[in-house]
């Protein structure tokens, strides 16, 4: 007996375009307990969600603003790509004080320029845009309000949240975490 694969389609869907982008910080997703990079390993995983300036035009998403996310395991370690794309878009290092603990959730309505490049998955040869860059606001650009919905999830996001294993309990220090640079988006 034989298995066939086929190319089912993607749906309809218009394309994100590559370039930069004006967008904004709007929904941190914690993913719990998610396979890490080593195999049999696990990893405290979220996902960022960010909303463009730039809107669809057609279909079922028509007049809404285009969204984008990424993945990271949960560290701000030295190597983190969390720490590396937060420190990009905050203009600025952390600090030994920030280090200790920062609520990653402070990113919700904190404004952005993000860098979209156009890759093609290997294995299904489908394009798509990842974020490749999170920077500071451009100057001179519209600062965006968040308009995604409280209780809105990806379908991919869904997936991997009913099969996460329990996520690992920490805590973010309250006191002297804030800093008083109004330049600083969060």
């Amino acid at each position: 007996m034989s298995i066939i694969a086929k190319d089912t389609g993607g749906g309809d869907f218009e394309a994100i375009p590559s370039g930069m982008h004006n967008a904004v910080g709007a929904k941190v997703y914690d993913l719990g307990q998610q396979p890490g990079f080593t195999a049999g390993t696990l990893s405290h995983k979220i996902a960022l969600l960010w909303e463009l300036a730039t809107r669809y035009t057609t279909g079922d998403y028509g007049g809404q603003r285009m969204r984008v996310s990424k993945t990271y395991t949960l560290s701000l370690g030295e190597k983190a790509n969390l720490r590396h794309d937060l420190e990009s878009w905050r203009g600025r290092q952390f600090t030994e004080q920030e280090l200790q603990g920062f609520d990653v959730e402070k990113v919700v309505g904190a404004p952005c320029t993000l860098n979209l490049i156009e890759t093609v998955n290997s294995k299904t040869n489908r394009r798509y845009v990842k974020v490749s860059a999170v920077m500071p606001m451009m100057s001179g650009a519209e600062k965006l309000v968040p308009e995604t919905k409280a209780d809105y999830v990806p379908e991919w996001i869904g997936k991997l949240l009913t099969s996460a294993q329990p996520a690992e309990a920490y805590t973010v220090p309250t006191e002297g975490a804030g800093t008083a640079d109004d330049d600083i988006p969060f």
